[in-house]
């Protein structure tokens, strides 16, 4: 029979300022690999037991005091995720307050993709859970007393950084809360364990491996051999923006800059120069407007900067996903794909060329 799963009030969410992986009595919950992941057989299933697809142990409701103070039962200190790092990196200092971690966003999307998963997962359980249960627990995971108070702080606070792309001792600090803040809206420390390795969205949560992020050097990084010519400040300003978050969402960090990457990759050596070079009455031809040759030789020059950069060509694509004005917004099969042989130099500015499919995508 289906079980549903009860969501706790909190007041705040948990402390997450215990020492990680000491041999302390007072070292807080110590966690263990999920059943069905990390070389078991099967994910966790409500109906218990030892046969495939048993559920962990330990699935009983949590209860919370009213201070806000819960009692989990957490089994021992073999975590995979404490494994993956060197123990040295995951200790948070007993000097630090007793505060959650409060992680903001520019919108919900993160936030409704992981409750999406969230629920997707638990049902595959047999669990019942609601889409909005999902996202209470996803935005206490944050910090957040709930969704409300989440999505009433959208835009107004700094946005925060992915989990892949913080210091180790802050990404050790998430991922307590997150478990902790798991295990006391009913569910057990292994599941909890098992859903941060599973349940992802780009560069949030999937805790199963080290991902620090790379470091890019700017002088490393080639110049564009075609020097772009943007038609003013506004698209070259507006692009920049868009380019910036696409950058962000993939987990790197540009040691020089985003601006200065940006800059190589449409041909000049600083942000300030091809700023300088915006609006001087000679525009160069979107991407969106080329012919398919020309597109392709603009795209591996594209990819080609992202290289130098330590961005592969799989993740460089979705970074050039997204656009604005023309420019970017490249999709998988508008380059270097089979087209029809008397469009292949030809350019229509002003018009969607007759060799693309039907969208407005990077048009602006």
């Amino acid at each position: 029979m289906n079980s549903k799963r009860k969501l706790l009030t909190l007041v705040k969410p948990v402390s997450v300022s215990k020492p990680v992986g000491t041999g302390s009595d007072d070292a807080g919950p110590e966690l263990s690999p999920p059943p069905g992941r990390a070389g078991l057989s099967s994910p966790p299933h409500p109906s218990g037991g030892a046969e495939d697809g048993a559920r962990p142990e330990n699935d009983q409701c949590r209860t919370i005091s009213g201070d806000g103070a819960a009692s989990p039962e957490l089994p021992s200190r073999s975590c995979f995720y404490e494994r993956s790092f060197q123990s040295e990196h995951w200790r948070v200092s007993d000097t630090q307050q007793d505060r959650p971690l409060i992680i903001d966003f520019d919108n919900a999307g993160i936030v409704k993709g992981l409750a999406k998963k969230l629920k997707r997962e638990v049902r595959s359980w047999g669990d019942l859970i609601s889409h909005y249960d999902a996202l209470t627990v996803v935005a206490r995971a944050f910090g957040h007393d709930g969704y409300e108070e989440l999505h009433s702080r959208l835009g107004l606070a700094n946005a925060s950084q992915p989990d892949c792309a913080v210091r180790p001792k802050e990404a050790a600090r998430r991922y307590r809360q997150y478990v902790t803040v798991l295990t006391e809206n009913d569910f057990s420390a292994e599941e909890a364990v098992h859903l941060l390795k599973i349940v992802t969205l780009g560069s949030w949560w999937n805790f199963t491996r080290e991902r620090a992020p790379p470091k890019i050097h700017g002088t490393r990084i080639r110049v564009a051999e075609t020097e772009i010519e943007f038609v003013d400040l506004e698209t070259a300003k507006r692009l920049f923006g868009i380019f910036k978050r696409a950058v962000h969402a993939q987990g790197l960090v540009v040691e020089d800059g985003r601006r200065h990457l940006f800059a190589k990759l449409f041909g000049h050596p600083t942000f300030n120069a091809l700023l300088a070079r915006a609006g001087q009455g000679n525009p160069s031809v979107p991407d969106f407007y080329l012919s398919p040759l020309s597109l392709d030789e603009r795209v591996r020059g594209y990819l080609e900067v992202l290289s130098d950069a330590g961005i592969g060509e799989d993740a460089g694509m979705l970074v050039l996903r997204e656009g604005f004005g023309g420019w970017l917004a490249i999709e998988e099969n508008e380059w270097e794909t089979l087209r029809q042989p008397r469009h292949v130099d030809q350019v229509e500015n002003g018009r969607r060329p007759r060799w693309r499919p039907r969208r407005t995508q990077g048009l602006g």
